[in-house]
């Protein structure tokens, strides 16, 4: 595991770890990549050498076969463990019934908020971890307190009354985010560093475009691009803004159990954008693994249940690849051989 460093980063020591965790979890990225092409029936039947696995006498008689055998997996599974959504139980304090109705109560707010983190996340957080254990062993979420979405909160006036006080917040707070964050982190972005099994750091290495991170980070456009862009896929976004939208620039979070540093590029350009004193002491994420290990290895941590299935899909479909000429031959119809009188003779 690379060497852990205790005070905060300077911009030499992250591009060195980030380089020294992209070659440790190389074994575990290069994993999920293959187990993505087997579920999507992109995989081409060779070997590690890259020599195909049908042999040469068959490759002009036949065709690669592809089976949904990983996706079949995929998503029996994802559909069993999504199929209802996580509910928050708050336990009474008592048996009295104010103690049973207050709990009931907060239940159904707090269950509520989690919906509602959801909608504003944009996606299906749940569901997206939940994936993303079965797929990659990884099921990353991350969970942040954002006191800026309530950074206007009313305050009360000299002699207002209780009752429009509160009418007023209700009113603010309606038409506001939740004061909360909940979100789905890709597997291949997130590089943790841990140690006995537990969680000492972790690096969020992301491209966004160069309009998202100017209007995160205030810094002008012209400053981010030369710190060295590269082409995103295709955005829906305003004409004008079109450009910025399709130029993307490399983000990296580096965590602690202090504080959060947000880096900006890559290859000697890399600058400290931002450093802040987060307050949670702890790291503010979740992983929910998939087939868990015994050891700090990031390639056996958290192995993907699809991975045997992953193997051996390309075994059968190279059987059934080599069957194929066969059942061709079978369509064929039977000749039959008649003799006559004459023939015999």
């Amino acid at each position: 595991m690379p060497a852990v460093f205790i005070m905060l980063l300077q911009v030499p020591e992250a591009e060195s770890l980030i380089t020294d965790l992209f070659a440790h979890y190389k074994e575990r990225d290069r994993r999920i990549q293959y187990i993505r092409e087997v579920r999507r029936m992109n995989n081409k039947l060779v070997d590690e050498s890259g020599a195909s696995l049908i042999p040469e006498r068959y490759q002009k008689l036949t065709f690669a076969v592809h089976l949904p055998l990983v996706r079949d997996v995929m998503q029996r599974t994802s559909a069993s463990l999504t199929a209802n959504y996580p509910h928050i139980v708050v336990p009474p304090w008592s048996n009295q019934p104010s103690a049973v109705k207050a709990s009931s109560k907060r239940e159904k707010v707090l269950n509520a908020g989690l919906l509602r983190l959801e909608e504003e996340a944009g996606h299906p957080v749940f569901r997206r971890i939940v994936a993303s254990q079965i797929s990659t062993g990884w099921g990353v979420n991350q969970f942040l307190y954002k006191p800026d979405h309530w950074g206007n909160f009313p305050k009360r006036k000299p002699n207002e009354d209780p009752m429009a006080y509160l009418e007023r917040v209700e009113e603010f707070k309606m038409g506001r985010r939740l004061p909360f964050t909940w979100r789905h982190i890709s597997t291949e972005n997130f590089f943790p560093i841990i140690t006995d099994g537990r969680l000492q750091r972790a690096f969020v290495v992301k491209q966004v475009s160069l309009w998202d991170a100017s209007e995160e980070f205030k810094e002008p456009i012209e400053a981010l691009r030369k710190l060295g862009t590269s082409i995103l896929g295709e955005t829906v976004v305003p004409r004008d803004k079109f450009s910025m939208a399709r130029e993307g620039i490399r983000i990296v979070e580096h965590w602690d159990t202090t504080h959060v540093q947000y880096f900006a590029g890559e290859g000697g350009t890399m600058v400290l954008l931002d450093e802040i004193e987060h307050g949670y002491e702890q790291l503010p994420f979740f992983i929910a693994r998939g087939d868990q290990g015994e050891e700090d290895d990031p390639t056996f941590m958290a192995e993907s249940p699809l991975w045997p299935v992953a193997v051996l899909q390309p075994i059968i479909e190279t059987l059934m690849t080599m069957k194929l000429p066969v059942a061709d031959l079978y369509s064929y119809p039977t000749p039959v051989l008649e003799t006559t009188p004459e023939s015999e003779a």
